[in-house]
């Protein structure tokens, strides 16, 4: 190859190297939501789920929240929700405890298979109003496990 032409080369990919600028959000940690593999179901019928997020970025204002919902055969429950989750850019637990509704014959979920679906969220005001923005949805099948006592 003739060196004018290796030098253009060079000089053209270095230009273009140059003009294309890295990701944006390099610096900013992912946001992210895990679900642990194993609910509680507690001797009153409360339900406990948990797992770890992670959220951050100085870009990242208002409130963050993570809700659960937890299902089983064809029964569907929010199980509460965390308010004020603390963006940082580093891992933390999460728990949300709920006391699950009763039908006729006792609590609606039971020991066994389930599935957990998990959302890390942030309230962005816009125009005065707070509309919900999704920052992760995650869903996970679990296992609940009965903590009551004979």
């Amino acid at each position: 190859m003739h060196p004018r032409y290796t030098v253009a080369a060079a000089l053209s990919a270095a230009l273009l190297a140059l003009a294309v600028p890295p990701h944006a959000d390099a610096s900013a940690p992912p946001n992210a939501l895990t679900i642990d593999s194993v609910g509680r179901l507690a001797e009153g019928g409360s339900i406990l789920l948990s797992g770890t997020y992670r959220c951050g970025g100085p870009a990242l204002t208002g409130p963050v929240m993570i809700g659960s919902t937890l299902v089983q055969g064809g029964e569907r429950q929010s199980i509460g929700g965390t308010i004020g989750a603390v963006c940082d850019g580093r891992s933390h637990r999460w728990a949300n405890v709920e006391r699950a509704p009763e039908s006729g014959e006792g609590t609606r979920f039971g020991a066994g298979a389930a599935r957990v679906e998990g959302t890390l969220l942030r309230l962005e005001s816009v125009s005065g109003l707070p509309l919900p923005q999704v920052l992760v949805a995650e869903e996970r099948a679990i296992t609940l496990v009965s903590e009551a006592t004979d």
